[in-house]
């Protein structure tokens, strides 16, 4: 870090919320994403534009969450057994059934006619999106199921649960393609590939089996974590497959292989689950550290984290900078105080210039404390001739060219200044 930003409070994480992140679904059109954890807030975030979220509260803690394929809804299912569908652009309930028991995973299918909710017990409901009906049951495990997901034709629903066995079903008639699988542990994650031809499962003693569909031939298994494998998903046309564990950073792997490709890290805790933008250019992971990350991909690059100001102390600092990525969209982003902005990229918030330095360099070159309130210094002046802060003061906007990198600092008002490196 540069000698300027010492005395600039910088933060590892942006805080999404109050509590662990559990959940995190993009919309159908992946402008949106949304996000929650163990209790009652569903947060909803601009994905282009970092600003405040918007915040449906329920009266119960919510227990999953899914998006619509096609329309701009999410479906969200609440302890005592409630089912809801909400449309996020009017924060208006469209429709709300009632379980029996608590759904504990959601899948909505392709054609985004069909709900399937996993419920506590075992059992999948199977529920019609357009007349908000629920249709047939399926018993299809002897435990929780913990994860569900439909193939890319809509034809099959493959579930996985915690009594360590996977099912495959026919849709909408519910009819098993195969008996049930068992792997002897507990099964907590499991994606289709785009094509449709392969399916990953990520077992509760680390390890990840690919499998071949709808045989379930087994093509690889390998090691990628020594606890539980949290959620994963196929990446950028299904060449990669991104895994998230308990206490380790999220990880890119060959899926035929099984060697790794590369690591993601910045989140503090475990990372609970992953998201694939509609478009496949970004990859978003929330974790017990209470922060949301997007990723692009496949580059890897961290492009912004969901910032929450409510739940931040007001002492905390963070960059906010725009860019325009690859895809030509321009992202406003938020990323902790002290990163390097990416090349390209200027702060957006230009208002006074900002604090750089505790102390100030004499013009014998001899460095002291600053006496008194610490001085600011506009972009570029000179740490030995300290100038008297100006409010009307706009420094210009700055970005990383060749090898010569800014970083931008700024804090909840978005007061910030480029410091070159």
């Amino acid at each position: 870090m540069a000698q300027a930003l010492t005395s600039v409070p910088a933060i590892s994480k942006i805080q999404a919320g109050a509590e662990e992140v559990t959940r995190v679904v993009f919309s159908a059109d992946g402008e949106c994403l949304a996000s929650c954890g163990e209790g009652t807030d569903l947060r909803i975030w601009a994905v282009y534009n970092a600003g405040n979220p918007k915040i449906h509260s329920f009266e119960n803690d919510i227990l999953a969450l899914a998006s619509s394929r096609r329309e701009r809804k999410f479906y969200i299912s609440t302890a005592a057994g409630h089912l809801q569908c909400l449309d996020y652009e009017s924060k208006k309930e469209e429709w709300a059934l009632r379980m029996s028991v608590n759904t504990t995973s959601l899948a909505v299918r392709p054609d985004d006619t069909l709900l399937a909710c996993g419920l506590e017990e075992g059992t999948i409901q199977l529920v019609e999106t357009i007349a908000d009906k629920a249709l047939g049951q399926i018993a299809a495990h002897d435990d929780m199921i913990l994860a569900m997901d439909f193939s890319p034709d809509g034809q099959y629903l493959v579930s996985v649960s915690a009594d360590g066995s996977l099912g495959v079903w026919r849709m909408p008639d519910g009819i098993p393609l195969c008996d049930r699988r068992p792997f002897g542990r507990a099964i907590g994650a499991v994606a289709f590939d785009a094509s449709g031809q392969r399916l990953a499962i990520g077992l509760i003693d680390g390890y990840v089996c690919v499998l071949k569909f709808p045989s379930l031939e087994k093509i690889s298994e390998f090691k990628c974590f020594p606890d539980a494998i949290m959620d994963l998903c196929f990446v950028y046309d299904g060449k990669y497959l991104a895994t998230a564990g308990s206490r380790h950073p999220i990880r890119i792997w060959y899926p035929a292989t099984g060697q790794k490709r590369t690591e993601l890290s910045g989140h503090s805790a475990a990372v609970n689950c992953l998201a694939r933008s509609p478009r496949g250019d970004m990859l978003a992971s929330g974790s017990d550290d209470m922060s949301i990350r997007l990723w692009e991909l496949p580059s890897g690059r961290l492009l912004t984290c969901c910032f929450d100001p409510s739940v931040m102390e007001n002492t905390k600092k963070v960059t906010q900078y725009r860019i325009v990525l690859d895809n030509g969209r321009t992202m406003v982003a938020n990323v902790p105080s002290g990163i390097r902005m990416p090349t390209g990229a200027t702060c957006v918030c230009y208002s006074v210039a900002g604090l750089v330095d505790k102390t100030i360099t004499m013009p014998n070159g001899i460095r002291k404390e600053r006496p008194g309130p610490r001085q600011w210094y506009p972009s570029g002046s000179s740490p030995g001739y300290p100038r008297r802060p100006r409010s009307s003061y706009t420094p210009k906007p700055r970005s990383s060219i060749g090898n010569r990198s800014e970083i931008c600092t700024c804090n909840l008002v978005c007061i910030c200044i480029p410091v070159r490196q």
